[in-house]
């Protein structure tokens, strides 16, 4: 049985998590492959530039966020760069 019928709502939010980590990479590639095939390298590069801008615009109190910003472009790039490179 699944833990979800007993969980709290805190393990809830733990899970969905969990969740968005191990499976929002995937879905994000796919995505990312749908729109480079529907608009071309053109449409790649303009959701690239607005993701920087949306993240370098991001405000958090965190001590840490200027660095997870600075993460979270590098992951982007990298993104980026393997839907480039499954498309030759």
């Amino acid at each position: 049985m699944s833990k979800l019928h007993t969980a709290t709502p805190e393990q809830l939010q733990q899970l969905k998590s969990k969740a968005a980590a191990c499976f929002g990479p995937l879905v994000l590639h796919e995505a990312l492959l749908r729109l480079c095939q529907a608009r071309g390298s053109d449409g790649l590069a303009a959701f690239e530039k607005s993701m920087v801008r949306r993240i370098e615009a991001a405000q958090n109190e965190q001590a840490d966020y200027e660095s997870i910003k600075e993460l979270g472009i590098e992951q982007l790039y990298a993104w980026i760069r393997e839907v480039k490179a499954s498309r030759t």
